[in-house]
């Protein structure tokens, strides 16, 4: 296992840790559960990513692509359900936010097909190349149009909100927008972790 390897699965345990920090609170709040959802996703994702670079059979190599596809549009699902519900949500808008969930599913199911991953092939230095199907580019778009809602509904409340939640509003933007340049990497087919 290389250092990049280690790096990231220490980041991922971190990521879950403080995504159970959050959901140990006294009260749960919504957006409490969508970043506890989006941490503990995302420990599967970093995995399923090192997993991918690791795995020399291309079986499992397979496999940890297929997952990382999988766990990757509930993470932008569960990262734009935050935005939206943080710091507090309009009544009337509940039921509506949660028809995210169908295309979500909708391509978390097809990331199990050869319609996203068709298959793996290890180059003769190592590396895992992913053969992609006829519904990534599709999936690639959904996934993108996810992220810049949750941009765009996290700047605009960050324009409006004061002091603390002003802050958390500003760190959780950068922390989005670095890990969605690395998300773009991947989805351009470079190995990243």
């Amino acid at each position: 296992m290389n250092v990049l390897s280690t790096l990231s699965i220490i980041i991922a345990f971190f990521c879950s840790a403080l995504g159970l920090i959050v959901i140990a609170r006294k009260k749960i709040r919504e957006y409490s559960l969508f970043f506890f959802l989006a941490s503990q996703v995302a420990l599967i994702w970093i995995l399923a990513n090192v997993g991918l670079t690791l795995f020399e059979e291309r079986d499992l190599a397979l496999l940890s692509a297929r997952l990382s596809f999988s766990s990757g549009v509930f993470i932008a699902t569960f990262l734009l359900l935050f935005s939206l519900s943080f710091p507090k949500i309009k009544q009337n808008t509940i039921p509506i936010r949660y028809l995210i969930f169908l295309p979500t599913i909708f391509f978390a199911v097809l990331s199990w097909t050869k319609l996203i991953t068709i298959e793996i092939d290890r180059t003769s230095d190592g590396i895992n190349n992913i053969a992609y199907g006829p519904v990534y580019i599709l999936y690639t778009v959904y996934l993108v149009i996810l992220i810049l809602l949750t941009i765009f509904v996290l700047y605009r409340k960050q324009k409006v909100l004061v002091n603390q939640e002003k802050l958390q509003i500003r760190y959780f933007l950068a922390g989005i927008l670095i890990s969605s340049f690395f998300v773009a990497l991947q989805l351009a087919g470079a190995q990243t972790l």
